[in-house]
């Protein structure tokens, strides 16, 4: 037991150092990047709701990701220096390198676009006016990326408005607004509109509308109107086809007993049997 212990003691001890050393093997002016951190309005005593799941959430959208690590000792990482840079394409060292990870590097880190990303999260929470811009801190080869989050404040629903009715299908749109994800008072939020066109495409194809998909309805959104409120109107777009907007009715109903398809075209040529709204097509009396 004693001999089995000492190497792997030995193995641990080496993957602990090389993964405290993780910047050892970088190149002059690389920085091992160990990750992004959100501030939410630093400048302002104004706190937000939920700021602690924000945060979270808003940091968990960054890309990339750091090197994993376990206990802050990134393993993966330590597994990969360990093996160093391989004299041979097969053998050993090979093996032993794509056990780990290659370090993540500052340079590998788009301000731009995690701004762009953040920005867009915040504005789907209904923080309309939130605005997001990233720096980055770098000191002894470690470098982070750190993201300011000026979020204003969140808007409301004011009023919601639904389509004239005008025809069959703003009529059935109509008649099941009672059932609207969409409440007066709740806050802007781009799930639940999506989510909202989602239950109404599901109430007009219970009611013959096929084609109908939830990208022919609009959401148009008016945030002008003052006090941190919007008014929320439901319409369906004007390039909606005509296949969506066509309510489908059952014309027949056809019952193949035995059907079979390499004898589908004979059986289809029999005289079917009325049996009440059914045409039943069997030519062996089942």
């Amino acid at each position: 037991m004693r001999k089995l212990t000492r190497p792997l003691l030995f193995i641990l001890a080496c993957l602990v150092y090389a993964g405290c050393s993780s910047t050892k093997s970088l190149k002059p002016g690389q920085a091992l990047y160990t990750g992004a951190e959100v501030k939410i309005n630093p400048d302002s005593s104004g706190k937000i709701d939920d700021e602690k799941q924000v945060k979270a959430d808003l940091e968990s959208k960054t890309r990339p990701r750091p090197n994993k690590s376990i206990l802050g000792i990134k393993f993966k990482l330590g597994i990969y220096n360990l093996a160093g840079e391989p004299k041979k394409p097969k053998g050993f060292r090979n093996w032993l390198r794509r056990q780990g990870e290659p370090p993540v590097l500052l340079s590998e880190v788009k301000l731009k676009y995690n701004n762009d990303v953040l920005t867009s999260y915040l504005i789907s929470e209904g923080y309309l006016q939130a605005s997001v811009t990233g720096d980055t801190v770098v000191k002894d080869k470690k470098a982070k990326a750190i993201y300011t989050a000026v979020t204003g404040n969140r808007y409301k629903i004011n009023k919601i408005t639904f389509p004239p009715d005008s025809g069959v299908l703003t009529k059935i749109i109509n008649q099941n607004k009672e059932k609207t994800l969409l409440k007066i008072g709740d806050y802007y939020d781009l799930d639940v509109y999506k989510n909202e066109r989602t239950r109404i495409d599901n109430d007009l194809k219970e009611n013959g509308y096929f084609y109908f998909s939830p990208d022919y309805l609009i959401m148009q959104v008016d945030s002008t109107i003052g006090k941190n409120l919007v008014n929320v109107t439901v319409k369906v777009k004007d390039i909606a086809p005509d296949a969506g907007v066509k309510p489908y009715t059952i014309k027949n109903i056809n019952i193949y007993p035995n059907y079979n398809l390499r004898r589908d075209s004979s059986l289809r040529k029999l005289q079917p049997l009325q049996y009440h709204d059914f045409n039943i097509y069997d030519d062996r009396n089942t």
